[in-house]
C-alpha cells in the first residue's frame, strides 16, 4: 500500500464480462473500463485497472466497491458439495 509507482492499464473486456465501474482515465481512456468482472467455470474473476492503495481505499465508495468486488468473487457458483465416494 505505500508504493505508488506504477500506472493504470486499459482494460477491453471480454464478451462475457460486465464492467463493473468506468474509469476517468483507463490508460488515458477517459470513461475506458475501471473494473470488469466475469464468471469462470464454478469461479469468479474481478480485474480492476487502477493503482489500489490507502488512499483509493480512504473514499467511502471506492472502499465499498472494492468490498463488494471481493465478497462476489469469494461466492461460489456451485451450490452443490462434492461428494466424496
Amino acid at each position: 500500500l505505500g508504493n505508488y509507482s506504477g500506472s493504470e492499464s486499459c482494460l477491453l473486456p471480454k464478451e462475457d464480462a460486465t464492467v463493473l465501474y468506468s474509469s476517468s482515465n483507463g490508460g488515458g481512456r477517459e470513461g475506458s473500463a475501471g473494473l470488469v468482472a466475469w464468471n469462470y467455470e464454478k469461479g469468479r474473476v474481478a480485474a480492476f485497472s487502477t493503482l489500489l492503495s490507502a488512499t483509493e481505499l480512504q473514499g467511502a465508495d471506492y472502499r465499498r466497491l472494492f468490498q463488494n468486488t471481493v465478497e462476489w468473487v469469494a461466492r461460489t457458483r456451485d451450490t452443490s458439495p462434492p461428494r466424496i465416494t
